[in-house]
């Protein structure tokens, strides 16, 4: 219920006219049985046609005013509930895309899913029917009242009836909430398994592991399954003993109601009508009752939901640089990976001048891809600073550190969108012409030439359904739109042709000339000979930096030769480069 207050407060102009309508529509709802007691004690004992006539046309002008209350307040109770619903949605999904990536990567994905999904079920708990039931509910007390006036005997079996019915209702929350939070969990296995299957469907059935998931699915299905028998066994158990206080309590009223009736304390007409009035008090607890589960799933859903936007996310605001030169400064700086029990590297320090061009090595998982997502602000180190021209980037805006970059990450992926909405990511108003000239210099352009629609053509998956050297050469195009000062090239020749190779070389060859900085990490032999500095991540823990040539990338021999397509014999290389 705390949600529901959280909602009222934001706006208790629109909660108060709910108010307002709710008590005048059950104050109207009491219109039709107070007709069916006059009807019967006076029309059916005198007859008077007129009188039948008067009572009638009051009753159905009450019935209408009370449609007219009861659909104002549901429209007032959308509006209610629109802006949060909107709001939980937006920043549910918000913060997948500005969380910090090392907070977002230790969450899994389906929990991820999970808690997207759960927006909904905030959504429909808390829709505008629900809000409505929730505001009748204490207004059964207003029917309670108006039977006491004519018997207070009955109107303690109305009220009693009433506390049944609403202890069974928060008793089945209390009983529901575990079971609702196991199913939960389950079908965040569940989500799991799906984008296994999905994401990885080559590999299912290349290696044989269709039999395994399939063997967990159904393990998982089978626990899902019966947690939602015994769910609904609940659930319909609870609506069975509704139904049945329900019918207990009109038994009881009309039993003692009779014995009134004929002591003389009561008339028939007021009997049938206190009944009337007994079934409309209960109406309320009734549903709201059977809204426990909603409401226990619409909780655990809203938790889920606090805590994926509760993550931290990367700031919006901070310092940009007026004009950035491309020097970097790596200080002191240490990286754990979540759960290691030792430091991936630490003590790393280097420092980079304007067009400086740094090879990284080291065997896989050493901590290459690692370090550029660290330079890229991508993840943050647990000690020392990272400086672009003498600012640590934890001072930068991040969207504008990104606009700096020159950034291929090792494994690319795309949004689902044209190629164009993708080159165009970070400079919105690169015009055609700008972006066919750099598809050229990626070697991206004979495949977009060749496709029907060219830069409309509609990138689909992520990306994933491509070649992998097709990929590649787009993330290389997507990387050079930016224009940025900074060059980080995570294994650019990786899964290329020749052909696709060499145009990497010439790449980074403009890029040097360009006199940007250029930071690459790969098991190239003739891409490592062309760079001035080498790190070697294989030291541990503490990595070598090398300096191994003060002369221009864009004039190296390796890269020219690698350019056209040569490949020289390997140079001399120091103990420490080695």
């Amino acid at each position: 219920m705390g949600e529901l207050w959280a909602r009222l407060q934001r706006r208790p102009t629109q909660a108060m006219l709910i108010v307002i309508a709710s008590l005048l529509a059950n104050v109207l709802g009491l219109a039709s049985s107070l007709y069916v007691i006059q009807v019967l004690n006076r029309y059916v004992s005198h007859g008077v046609d007129s009188t039948l006539f008067t009572l009638t046309s009051g009753v159905l002008l009450a019935i209408l005013f009370e449609l007219g209350f009861r659909w104002s307040r549901l429209k007032l109770a959308a509006t209610l509930s629109g802006e949060p619903d909107h709001n939980l949605g937006v920043g549910a999904y918000g913060v997948l895309t500005t969380a910090r990536l090392s907070d977002l990567e230790k969450v899994p994905s389906g929990e991820r899913r999970e808690a997207l999904s759960g927006v909904e079920q905030v959504e429909s708990a808390f829709s505008a029917p629900n809000m409505t039931a929730i505001f009748d509910l204490p207004f059964a007390l207003l029917y309670v009242g108006a039977i006491f006036l004519f018997s207070p005997v009955l109107a303690a079996i109305v009220f009693a009836a009433i506390c049944v019915v609403a202890i069974l209702g928060v008793t089945n929350q209390i009983v529901l909430r575990p079971m609702s939070k196991k199913i939960a969990e389950h079908q965040s296995i569940g989500h799991g398994l799906i984008s296994t299957t999905t994401t990885t469907a080559e590999s299912v059935r290349a290696f044989g592991a269709g039999h395994r998931l399939i063997e967990d699915w159904a393990k998982n299905l089978q626990v899902v399954q019966s947690l939602r028998r015994r769910l609904a066994r609940r659930q319909g158990g609870l609506q069975s003993l509704t139904q049945s206080a329900q019918a207990v309590m009109s038994v009881a009223v009309i039993g003692v109601g009779a014995v009134m009736v004929v002591r003389g304390e009561l008339d028939v007409g007021t009997m049938i009508g206190a009944n009337l009035l007994g079934a409309r008090a209960l109406q309320p607890v009734t549903r709201f009752a059977q809204l426990s589960e909603a409401l226990v799933r619409s909780r655990l859903a809203m938790d889920r939901a606090r805590a994926l936007v509760g993550l931290p996310v990367e700031p919006s605001e901070g310092s940009a640089l007026r004009d950035y030169t491309g020097a970097l400064e790596i200080r002191d700086v240490a990286y754990t990976p979540p759960g290691a029990p030792t430091p991936l590297f630490e003590d790393l320090s280097i420092r980079l001048d304007p067009g400086a061009v740094v090879a990284l090595v080291g065997r896989n998982g050493a901590g290459k891809t690692t370090l550029a997502r660290l330079i890229a602000g991508l993840i943050q180190p647990d000690r020392g600073q990272i400086l672009a021209d003498g600012v640590d980037l934890r001072q930068l805006v991040p969207a504008w550190w990104r606009r700096q970059l020159v950034y291929l990450p090792q494994e690319p992926t795309f949004i689902n969108g044209t190629i164009r909405d993708n080159l165009r990511m970070l400079k919105p108003d690169l015009t055609d012409e700008v972006l066919e000239a750099i598809l050229e210099r990626s070697g991206a352009a004979r495949f977009v030439h060749e496709t029907e629609k060219g830069l409309d053509t509609l990138i689909t998956n992520n990306g994933m359904t491509l070649a992998r050297g097709v990929r590649r050469r787009l993330a290389v195009a997507r990387a050079l739109a930016s224009g940025g000062r900074l060059v980080i090239f995570d294994e650019p020749t990786e899964g290329m042709d020749d052909e696709g190779i060499r145009q990497v070389y010439e790449s980074l060859i403009q890029l040097a000339r360009a006199g940007r900085t250029i930071i690459v990490s790969s098991h190239d032999q003739q891409i490592i000979r062309g760079a001035q500095i080498l790190v070697d991540l294989d030291a541990k823990p503490r990595p070598t930096v090398t300096v191994l040539s003060k002369d221009n990338p864009g004039a190296s021999k390796d890269w020219n030769a690698g350019a056209r397509g040569q490949n020289p014999p390997p140079k001399p290389r120091t103990k420490a480069a080695q």
